[in-house]
């Protein structure tokens, strides 16, 4: 078996895992898109890989060893593209979950307090109150949904106070 013939075969399976790992990535990321963009670049160029060895079993040509050596380092610096990416966007993924857990019971226990507890974002939009704070203010979580106004509920002439702070 000739060094370029093992090269050909090894870049292949390596493209062969490169379309796997893109696949991997759309369930880690739980997008489409760009993932399996790159697996079908990646299963095309193992098709090439695969057309190179069938023209060489028919005799058709024999693989050179610099074309192979320079397709297996394709391969392998895009598996390792891969992995990497993978295992970053793998822990990115599993910050978010940790940190919309952590957001959940902060909720949860703001939402017990008996004392009225609302947040807006920088516009005077309120993006959350707890009971207490519908309560008393006789809102409901529909309010909350329409983008409710904080400014909206002060005295025209408090208004500007209000936004300078």
């Amino acid at each position: 078996m000739s060094i370029a013939l093992v090269l050909l075969i090894a870049s292949l399976a390596l493209q062969l895992v490169a379309a796997a790992l893109a696949i991997r990535l759309v369930r880690v990321t739980g997008t489409l898109g760009g993932w399996v963009l790159i697996a079908t670049a990646a299963a095309l160029m193992a098709l090439r890989r695969g057309m190179a060895l069938w023209a060489m079993a028919m005799g058709h040509r024999q693989p050179k060893v610099a074309e192979e050596a320079l397709a297996l380092v394709v391969s392998l610096l895009l598996v390792a593209a891969m992995v990497r990416l993978g295992r970053h966007l793998g822990e990115a993924r599993a910050a978010r979950d940790r940190l919309a857990s952590s957001e959940a019971k902060y909720r949860q226990l703001v939402d017990q307090l008996p004392q009225p507890v609302f947040e807006t974002d920088r516009t005077g939009i309120l993006t959350f109150a707890n009971r207490a704070a519908l309560e008393r203010y006789g809102y409901s979580g529909a309010d909350l949904e329409n983008s409710l106004d904080i400014y909206g509920t002060l005295v025209p002439e408090d208004r500007p106070r209000a936004m300078e702070r």
